[in-house]
């Protein structure tokens, strides 16, 4: 098997490379650019694959429901994170996501900074 070529430059820009954060991988060549890789897919009439800390997420077993309500993991995580750090500040889009995160905190009169 041939080694990966890794793409470690966007816009001329060079940065180091961290696949913990997550990459694309087309044609055996790394991606850590969303852009250059389904550039790179639509020419070689490829996929682009994402790969994000791939060890964690197989090993997972995703088939076992949590005994916790959904509202109640999202409660124990706000704590989690308002106890950890000194400082909490959400930066809200509006979406659902953010919506989420800041009524996790709210709802369970967990203070935001």
């Amino acid at each position: 098997m041939q080694n990966k070529i890794e793409h470690t430059s966007v816009a001329g820009v060079n940065f180091e490379p961290n696949k913990k954060l997550g990459y694309y991988l087309v044609n055996n060549e790394i991606y850590y650019n969303k852009y250059d890789a389904l550039i790179s897919a639509s020419k070689l009439n490829q996929q682009a694959r994402w790969f994000f800390n791939e060890d964690t997420f197989v090993s997972y077993p995703w088939a076992t429901e949590p005994e916790e309500s959904l509202k109640d993991l999202y409660r124990q995580r706000a704590q989690h994170l308002r106890d950890r750090y000194d400082y909490i500040r959400v930066e809200a889009s509006g979406g659902s996501d953010s919506t989420t995160v800041i009524f996790s905190f709210l709802l369970n009169n967990i203070p935001l900074d």
